[in-house]
């Protein structure tokens, strides 16, 4: 191993090691917090889709259960496991990558290694172990294998690695489709293109990719026929409810620099061809990651994650190519990528301290296997402290995301109260209300969380009280007599019931 290498491999090593090791102090991830509180529950018997509501593909299940097995195996918490079995993934794949571009030239193969490390340990702190996290990970050898087939065809990689990081993949995709197929898409269209031949597109490693995909597919219709029959339906019809605007996705300042970065280093790739065909496969991946955040809709920073990472790698394989004479000075802007990416760790760095302070307060107050219910679907907060609490998630927010994606289609008004009182509800509502307050009754929750905040969603101008529109249920309101108000914590009331 040379000098340069050695000192690629420690930079990397102790970047990952720093941010595991801040990942650790950092307030677990709802999401993240939800699929460990669920892995839990799963280890005991539970079954998901019908006593875990949510409206992810099963395979982060899958994950989280085999963590939580690993966990169970040793002794140990989740959390640590979390965070040392990504760095370990983490590690490898990086260097797997870089090992796949060394025939490209050095200096962008050992840049490389430690600058993801950073973009994936610090600007990626806050969401430690979302999917997102998993899926840009995985793609990342697959990538870097595209682009040595398209610079140096007499010299591919091995054709087991080729397969092997196809099947990587496909993988990713099952952790959030469709949406990862969309960074993969546009990579494969650019080397047929490329080649002239749009057989390429049924090269092997693509192949792997789709028999990866598919497998998955059909494995978790299998076992989860549950979530493509309802769940998925449902999410559907959540989603298209919400019709957040484009400007609005855009709206985040924080997006239009490395946006206009990326389509900077997209104009200057076929200027510096040959030697920038290396970086395309990920800009090209980068902009199906725009494509991906658009799509979903959402507008959550850590979906713009497979943007910062892909185009980071693309940028540093473009710098690295070089150029001649003046077209050398077009790359300057491209630095500021890192440098703006750099920036953002280190503001996640500084939020340590106070990352969900909401979270560690409502755990202080929940109580070791209890049974947590909410009443609303703003309820991220609960998520990492009934984790931390070992308490017990009964709600089902699915549900409560589809009566607020019906309000939001549907909005009352007409009515006083925001919502229509149950004899004026029509077959859909009816059902959607009867099925949480059976779910509620069934469940007998020791706590119910319910979010009373000035920031109430309004449909149709009336605060839209989730409590208040339970109440109006009979068999809601005669359960609920045994409840009473236990403690504020900054917006949640949280309620206990009564011993008989």
């Amino acid at each position: 191993m040379t000098r340069a290498a050695g000192l690629s491999l420690f930079a990397t090593l102790l970047i990952l090691a720093a941010g595991g090791w801040l990942a650790l102090a950092w307030q677990w991830h709802p999401d993240v917090a939800f699929y460990t509180t669920a892995a839990r529950q799963l280890a005991g018997g539970a079954v998901l889709y019908r006593d875990i509501g949510d409206v992810n593909a099963p395979p982060i299940y899958w994950l989280h259960q085999g963590l939580q097995a690993l966990a169970s195996l040793g002794g140990w918490d989740e959390r640590p496991v979390l965070v040392a079995s990504y760095l370990a993934v983490a590690a490898l794949l990086l260097f797997w990558t870089a090992a796949l571009l060394r025939p490209l030239g050095s200096r962008g193969a050992l840049c490389l290694p430690p600058l993801l490390a950073m973009a994936l340990s610090f600007a990626a702190l806050g969401v430690f172990g979302e999917r997102e996290h998993w899926a840009t990970l995985l793609i990342l050898p697959h990538l870097a294998a595209m682009a040595v087939v398209v610079t140096r065809p007499e010299a591919p990689p091995r054709r087991w690695q080729a397969l092997a990081a196809g099947a990587l993949a496909g993988a990713a995709c099952l952790l959030k489709p469709p949406f990862f197929l969309c960074l993969l898409l546009l990579p494969e269209l650019w080397l047929a293109w490329q080649r002239r031949r749009w057989r390429s597109l049924w090269r092997g490693p693509a192949l792997a990719a789709a028999a990866a995909f598919a497998g998955g597919a059909a494995l978790a219709w299998a076992l989860h026929p549950l979530f493509f029959t309802r769940v998925l339906p449902d999410a559907l019809q959540f989603y298209s409810a919400l019709g957040k605007p484009l400007l609005e996705l855009l709206r985040p300042r924080g997006i239009w620099l490395p946006l206009a970065l990326l389509l900077w280093a997209l104009c200057l790739a076929p200027w510096l061809a040959p030697a920038s065909r290396r970086a395309q496969p990920f800009l090209l991946a980068a902009l199906g990651g725009v494509g991906a955040y658009l799509l979903q809709g959402k507008g959550f920073g850590y979906h713009w994650l497979p943007v910062l990472v892909t185009a980071l790698a693309g940028v540093v394989l473009l710098l690295a190519s070089g150029g001649a004479g003046w077209r050398r000075l077009l790359l300057v802007p491209l630095v500021l990528l890192p440098l703006w990416i750099g920036f953002l760790g280190w503001q996640q760095t500084r939020g340590t301290a106070t990352a969900w302070p909401q979270a560690r307060a409502l755990a202080a107050v929940l109580r070791p296997g209890e049974g947590v219910f909410g009443l609303n679907p703003e309820l991220f907060p609960l998520f990492p402290a009934v984790t931390q609490a070992d308490a017990r998630w009964l709600g089902n927010e699915p549900a409560l995301w589809q009566l607020d994606g019906l309000y939001r289609a549907d909005p009352a008004p007409e009515e006083a109260t925001g919502f229509r009182p149950p004899a004026r509800q029509d077959a859909t509502e009816s059902a959607l209300r009867r099925d949480l307050v059976q779910r509620f009754l069934a469940s007998r929750p020791e706590l119910v969380a319910v979010l009373d905040s000035s920031d109430a969603p309004a449909f149709g101008g009336s605060p839209f009280r989730y409590l208040d529109y339970f109440l109006a249920d009979p068999d809601f309101a005669a359960a609920w007599q045994g409840y009473r108000l236990d403690v504020r914590i900054g917006d949640y009331d949280l309620y206990r019931r009564r011993a008989p």
